[in-house]
């Protein structure tokens, strides 16, 4: 495949340009004949045209081969070569693919045809008093022809070929914008776009918000199914799917990128699944969820409490407020003391053993504890809004915290 030149076949007619005019001349009356026995070689050795082509069809491409061997034996002696065909051969290479064939069958089709042409154009050669030189010059320019009409094809498959992958890639991320629109988009519309992006929608699907790492360099993303919608050049990445592989290959981990996935849901909630896996994300960056791979349904307390940053601040400087005038480390000691009592409830030795610390120390800042909160701890209510606040003062941004 050389020597291919843009908009046209080069080489082939230079060669055949420097040949006698009367020698593609004298094939031109033969040019039917040869076409119909390139078909029929074609039919025999690629099998598949065989099985695809029926008779009209079959006429039809007889009819571009006389068409391409004319062209050929139209540039035979011309000083100004004419290079026609370029469009057809590419066409001829955007139809493989539209019909969903490798490029291999048209490729080999073209080598039989090359094949069939030199033993004809020999037999009748040597019949009409052509020299060895002359059909030498003639098998150059033979070999040299399909070189260049296979590269020009190869071009059009893999021009189709681009194409398609942009608009079928492009469809499958306004499918997925849809999928996970708040408010998403309705069923209607929603399967009208899975079709057109060969999407087959899952009953359920699961949102993943992704993050990627500072250095583009070191980062990795595993190859995914179809089955899995993913859009990483969004200014938020994000992917929904249900495949279990998918799913699997990103728990296993994703180099340079910070991973959360959201709950499983019904397909018309998947904005549900992705704003929750995008508040987890937020909690990586700030480290209270460690990364870079989290599962929000493995973290659902931390994600409910944390969803509100006015209703948390509000439930801290309420439930805590017996807290808010002590020095920092004394508060930091009650309220990691008082954490702990409400998760253990045990005696002053078990709750000691949970923190590392002398049995006496705990039984000293429990009665702090009962002066400053007094009947909140022994209300069932107050002490869940006491182990929520102090779990959420976590949760909050560092500035934030210090109100």
């Amino acid at each position: 495949m050389r020597d291919v030149k843009p908009g046209g076949l080069g080489k082939a007619a230079m060669v055949w340009s420097a040949m006698p005019r009367t020698a593609g001349e004298q094939f031109r009356p033969f040019a039917r004949e040869l076409g119909r026995t390139i078909m029929r070689e074609i039919l025999r050795e690629v099998p598949v045209y065989a099985r695809l082509l029926d008779g009209t069809y079959q006429r039809t491409v007889v009819g571009y081969i006389e068409q391409a061997i004319l062209w050929a034996i139209d540039d035979v002696g011309d000083r100004v070569p004419r290079s026609r065909g370029t469009q057809l051969f590419r066409r001829l290479g955007e139809l493989e693919f539209e019909y969903g064939r490798s490029i291999d069958h048209l490729l080999t089709a073209y080598r039989v045809a090359g094949r069939v042409a030199w033993q004809y154009i020999a037999t009748r050669g040597q019949a009409c008093g052509f020299s060895t030189g002359l059909l030498c010059r003639t098998a150059e320019a033979l070999f040299t022809y399909v070189d260049e009409v296979s590269a020009i094809s190869v071009e059009g498959h893999t021009a189709a070929r681009a194409r398609s992958l942009d608009t079928v890639a492009g469809r499958r991320r306004k499918l997925l914008a849809a999928i996970v629109a708040d408010p998403p988009a309705s069923p209607d519309e929603l399967a009208e776009l899975a079709a057109a992006a060969r999407w087959a929608p899952p009953e359920r699907v699961v949102a993943v918000a992704l993050e990627p790492g500072a250095e583009r360099r070191h980062r990795a993303f595993p190859q995914l199914s179809e089955a899995t919608l993913v859009d990483l050049e969004h200014a938020e990445p994000r992917l929904a799917g249900d495949s279990a592989e998918d799913l699997a290959s990103l728990t296993e981990g994703v180099t340079g990128w910070r991973v959360a996935m959201g709950p499983r849901v019904r397909l018309g909630d998947a904005a549900l699944s992705l704003r929750c896996a995008r508040r987890a994300l937020e909690l990586m960056r700030r480290n209270v969820l460690a990364g870079p791979f989290v599962r929000c349904e493995e973290h659902l307390v931390t994600l409910c409490v944390s969803s509100d940053q006015f209703l948390l601040r509000e439930l801290c400087t309420r439930s805590l407020a017996p807290l808010a005038g002590l020095k920092g480390n004394q508060r930091a000691r009650l309220s990691e003391t008082l954490l702990g009592w409400l998760r253990v409830r045990g005696s002053a030795a078990e709750l000691a053993a949970e923190l590392d610390v002398h049995p006496q120390t705990i039984r000293y800042r429990m009665r702090q504890l009962h002066e400053l909160f007094g009947d909140r701890l022994t209300d069932p209510e107050r002490r869940l809004e006491l182990e929520l606040a102090l779990k959420a003062q976590g949760l909050l941004p560092v500035q934030e915290s210090r109100e």
